[in-house]
């Protein structure tokens, strides 16, 4: 086994880990799917971008992307906000900050 500082580990040689990993609420990627991930990712740093937009419906399922993201310095900002009821510009501050860097918003009142 091979450990790294990276968040997507490709190989979960234990079920103990695996277990714990997704009672973080986390999903391990099947082998080799993290290493694609990571290599890709790595390549939009090395060609300089810094900033993604994506959907925030992405985010729920994604979140070691994400992560993977921040350790490479590429920061992803969110739209689809307004998108679903109840999902509005305070729920994805309150509740998905954590995973991107900012949010394209449709109202926004600063009270």
């Amino acid at each position: 086994t091979t450990t790294s500082s990276c968040a997507i580990r490709p190989v979960y040689p234990r079920a103990e880990a695996r277990y714990a990993f997704i009672n973080r609420g986390l999903t391990p990627f099947p082998d080799g799917l993290a290493l694609r991930v990571k290599a890709e990712i790595e390549k939009m740093a090395e060609k300089g971008i810094r900033n993604i937009a994506i959907s925030r419906h992405f985010i729920a399922k994604n979140k070691m992307i994400l992560q993977e993201f921040k350790n490479y310095g590429i920061k992803p900002y969110v739209y689809h906000i307004n998108f679903n009821s109840g999902i509005d510009e305070l729920y994805v501050v309150k509740y998905e900050m954590d995973y991107i860097h900012g949010i394209y918003v449709d109202k926004w009142t600063f009270e």
